[in-house]
């Protein structure tokens, strides 16, 4: 059960890494086009 948990977080963890990078991938996109 705790290595689950332990597993499960790890994943949401790498979920949210992975939304933070392609959220700031899309910023830097967006100043490209207006630049």
């Amino acid at each position: 059960m705790i290595k689950f948990r332990i597993s499960v977080n790890f994943m949401l963890l790498k979920i949210f890494y992975y939304e933070k990078q392609d959220f700031a991938y899309h910023k830097y996109a967006l100043r490209i086009d207006v630049y």
